[in-house]
């Protein structure tokens, strides 16, 4: 009978620890994206390039990586003294772009998740927030309807900035850690 017992309690523990591996939270996390000088200084050069492509053949066609991304908006953040956020980190997968990163407000650091769609209309970008929370908290749709239309008009901005102000973006596609944006500008 004793033997019975410890037998099914071995199995009972063998399928507890089988369970506990296929969990969510059992899941290794993804090698950091790594942030350098290098990546920001690539973006702006493919940046020009699009640009010079733009006005020489009205066609533009750029790629993204998630290095560039990243590095490029932790440069900015460290810039930025009244956004407390820190460990950035952009990933480019299925579609979506998730960012994810610490937030630090009142001595507390808070893991912050982000998770954006991107698409096109008018010839101008369109981003979706998908999910958002801040430590176990998602955060509220009234703060996500502030915050986004800022960053689509800064998107905005950018695009006027470039020597094409009437680029018109087709398409951004988004997988495998890059992000392809398309589009035409008139001669």
């Amino acid at each position: 009978m004793k033997q019975n017992i410890s037998i099914w309690a071995s199995v009972l523990i063998l399928m507890l620890v089988i369970l506990a591996c296929n969990l969510p939270f059992a899941q290794k996390a993804p090698p950091p994206v790594p942030v350098s000088g290098e990546a920001v200084q690539e973006l702006k050069q493919e940046l020009a390039t699009a640009v010079q492509q733009a006005v020489q053949t009205g066609e533009v066609n750029l790629e993204i990586t998630e290095e560039q991304i990243t590095s490029t908006l932790a440069q900015a953040l460290q810039k930025q003294e009244q956004l407390p956020i820190s460990d950035i980190q952009v990933r480019l997968q299925d579609g979506k772009i998730q960012v994810t990163g610490k937030v630090s407000q009142s001595g507390l650091k808070l893991p912050l998740d982000l998770v954006v769609s991107t698409g096109v209309q008018n010839c101008k970008p369109k981003l979706k927030v998908e999910s958002a929370a801040l430590g176990p908290l998602p955060l509220p749709d009234d703060y996500l309807n502030q915050v986004m239309p800022i960053a689509e008009m800064a998107l905005d901005e950018l695009m006027k900035k470039t020597d094409q102000p009437n680029l018109c973006i087709g398409s951004i596609t988004i997988g495998d850690g890059k992000i392809t944006i398309t589009g035409s500008a008139p001669k």
